[in-house]
């Protein structure tokens, strides 16, 4: 099976292209604002690239955030309109929660608890365990920072893509290890938690924008 995978909830970019559990190409870019307006032709020029048809893609997967609203939106209509024409099935995942359950795989950890910054003295967050690595999608909640020491209480490493900012509200709670480096969603981690998902009786995310910031 040749798909292709796409994250672009963070200005730094990705796109890889798989061939059943393979990644045989892959390119990084950064877009300022995460806006990435020139998505479509990237993706044809990986497919040219590697030498592969429109034909021959039979699926596609889509980072759908939490990240920057202007590349999710950009990423789930690109993926979609590209699909269309050859009703190619797309899904749609957590690039967190990809990149999250990697880390967990790196660190040899049995949970992570994984927050970021929701902008108006908020947080998402989101506990991850081993034992459930490649089934439902990770729940997401909101919470007001004076809250979290309630969170931390579990005892869970946290894993962040905003390490300065949760190490500052962890303040009253010394202690807790922060796992570095800070989370990256990357189109490797997504493809590889979707491929490990295809054949499980997993709840199929919706191909909407995972928008937890405060609107501003």
């Amino acid at each position: 099976m040749k798909w292709l995978s796409l994250e672009c909830s963070t200005p730094q970019a990705s796109l890889v292209l798989m061939e059943d559990e393979t990644c045989r190409w892959t390119r990084e870019w950064e877009a300022e604002r995460a806006r990435h307006e020139h998505m479509a032709e990237i993706i044809d020029r990986a497919r040219r690239d590697a030498g592969w048809a429109w034909e021959e893609l039979e699926w596609m997967v889509i980072g759908r955030g939490p990240g920057h609203y202007a590349g999710l939106r950009a990423g789930l209509l690109t993926v979609q309109a590209l699909a269309a024409p050859g009703r190619i099935p797309v899904t749609a995942l957590s690039g967190i929660d990809a990149a999250a359950r990697s880390r967990m795989r790196e660190k040899n950890v049995p949970s992570v608890l994984v927050l970021g910054d929701a902008r108006r003295q908020s947080l998402w967050w989101g506990i991850l365990h081993a034992d459930t690595l490649d089934h439902q999608p990770t729940s997401w909640s909101v919470i007001k920072r004076e809250s979290l020491t309630a969170i931390l209480e579990g005892g869970h490493p946290v894993a962040t893509p905003n390490p300065e900012l949760i190490a500052a509200c962890m303040d009253v709670r010394p202690g807790t290890s922060i796992l570095e480096p800070a989370l990256a969603p990357h189109a490797l981690d997504n493809a590889r938690l979707a491929w490990a998902r295809r054949t499980l009786p997993v709840e199929p995310e919706p191909l909407t924008p995972l928008y937890l910031h405060a609107a501003v």
